[in-house]
């Protein structure tokens, strides 16, 4: 609806339509947008994409330089700050120490001298039902 005010409500915009299509009025075109103006005169020193301009090649020198002095300034404050990688990582170092010193003293234990060989006592089989101690008191119990 391009050529009605914005303080027109939906139903005003639909009857002016309407009234238009019963006169016969030809719609009012769509306005066109402005081509855009590229960012730099075109003077041939610089390439144009469309809307994007690229400086001609004596920039480049600038560009560079201010490409270094970023650098410098990202691995400055990177050395400034690399305090912090100590709180955050130093949780995950210290598990994978006792990690690191079970798995030595694993390996270690057995150059360490023979051992007798693991025994395990032998305990009487459980039974399921029957007449055993434990049943004769829940018995009582009752």
């Amino acid at each position: 609806m391009a050529g009605t005010p914005p303080w027109l409500s939906i139903r005003d915009a639909v009857d002016e339509i309407l009234k238009r299509q019963r006169t016969g009025a030809s719609p009012q075109p769509s306005p066109v947008p402005a081509p855009i103006a590229p960012a730099q005169p075109d003077d041939g020193s610089g390439v144009h994409y469309g809307a994007l301009y690229a400086p001609p090649p004596g920039d480049l020198a600038e560009l560079r330089r201010q490409q270094a002095a970023f650098a410098q300034t990202t691995q400055d404050l990177d050395r400034q700050n690399s305090w912090m990688a100590i709180p955050a990582l130093g949780p995950a170092a210290a598990v994978g120490g006792l990690e690191a010193a079970a798995g030595i003293a694993g390996r270690l234990a057995p150059a360490l001298g023979p051992t007798a060989p693991l025994t395990l006592r032998k305990v009487g089989a459980v039974r399921r039902g029957g007449n055993i101690y434990e049943a004769r008191l829940g018995r009582r119990a009752d």
